[in-house]
């Protein structure tokens, strides 16, 4: 069985899942041919990821749309296709690209697998007629679904997918989750961590003003906030006005292998977003043994969180305040909501994932006759 896998790039929390997807198809006798659309992604230092697996970047225009999305054309998918001659394709996202291998695959009878890392609260931001146009398209002709979140397959369901032809295939963390002890909370250098781009769709208004006020009710001495770099000065400029500049360690973006020993070194890693596909920091934080809070506006929180306790509603502060100034009070609350984070997300491995997505695959019989 050959498999061509369409995205935009191999972010690192992927790379994994599809190593260990290629080599269940390798098992099986089969291939994986991953084509990306882009070279990288805006206000990220990404490596470009390798595997096994055959890989094909195509050539095109990207154009920027703002913090990190691009719209981009591509030439040469057709052709790609055409050599690879898949069995089955699997498309990742709804931009021109994916569009076109859509078509190209419903005028040569290929089944084709839709695959989502969104939900209805992230797909508001894109809620023009071009984009609700070419998803109705993908998912008219889809034989399978792969969400990364309960919220997701709500949202295939929403749309028009039946409930049986979708699969949850759930992002892991963009390292290898540490198999030693998170350290003790006495020896812990910060209370709170931001680990991220420090833009207002994932919350970092509304996470100083957070610290800000646990910083005035003395529950807050350290902060760490990784992500920003060097000459950002919009963002050090607003947590200088937040009154936070004296307790704050700035880092500039890291690389994935150094995340797990930066999650461990604060007690609570909160992401207020206002919109986010998945969330995938929650995760990594939680799997490294650090209590995390995240916005009901983040995708994997409905999945990992508790509505009222860890997951609170976006924009109300005084609920955020509370909740966090609670755990780091009360070193008994903080142990007990750690390890119900750690049960609730031992699962979530680069295995997992890619057994999710080969559960897609077997979805399609093989005859073809996908009635």
């Amino acid at each position: 069985m050959r498999i061509v896998l369409l995205t935009n790039l191999i972010p690192p929390y992927r790379k994994a899942v599809y190593a260990a997807f290629a080599d269940r198809l390798v098992q099986e006798g089969g291939m994986l041919h991953i084509i990306t659309t882009q070279a990288g992604e805006p206000q990220r230092d990404w490596p470009i990821a390798t595997g096994p697996y055959a890989q094909t970047r195509l050539p095109g225009l990207a154009l920027p749309l703002g913090e990190n999305r691009v719209l981009t054309f591509n030439t040469g998918l057709v052709a790609s296709l055409k050599s690879i001659r898949p069995d089955i394709v699997i498309i990742a996202g709804f931009g021109p690209a994916q569009w076109r291998a859509a078509f190209w695959c419903k005028a040569n009878h290929i089944p084709y697998i839709v695959q989502s890392d969104g939900w209805t609260g992230s797909e508001r931001i894109y809620a023009n007629p071009l984009r609700r146009r070419v998803r109705r398209y993908l998912m008219s002709g889809a034989a399978a679904e792969i969400a990364a979140g309960s919220k997701g397959a709500d949202w295939f369901v929403q749309s028009g997918m039946e409930p049986r032809r979708i699969v949850i295939a759930p992002i892991p963390a963009s390292f290898a989750v540490p198999a030693s002890i998170a350290p003790p909370l006495e020896t812990r250098r910060f209370d709170v961590l931001w680990c991220g781009r420090p833009t207002f769709s994932k919350g970092f208004e509304d996470f100083l003003c957070i610290v800000a006020r646990l910083r005035d009710c003395h529950s807050v001495t350290g902060l760490h906030i990784v992500g920003i770099p060097d000459d950002d000065t919009i963002a050090r400029k607003a947590i200088t006005r937040y009154g936070l500049h004296d307790i704050s360690t700035i880092t500039a973006p890291v690389t994935p292998h150094r995340l797990s020993a930066i999650y461990q070194s604060a007690r609570l890693f909160l992401l207020p977003s206002h919109n986010d596909a998945y969330g995938v920091a929650v995760i990594e934080a939680m799997q490294s043994g650090t209590v995390a809070l995240a916005s009901d506006r983040t995708g994997c929180a409905h999945d990992v969180l508790v509505a009222g306790e860890t997951m609170l509603p976006v924009g109300k502060i005084d609920i955020w305040v509370e909740k966090c100034a609670a755990l780091l009070r009360d070193n008994t609350t903080w142990h007990n909501t750690c390890t119900t984070q750690q049960t609730a997300t031992a699962h979530l491995t680069a295995q997992y994932a890619a057994d999710q997505m080969w559960r897609a695959c077997a979805l399609i019989p093989k005859s073809g006759d996908l009635s």
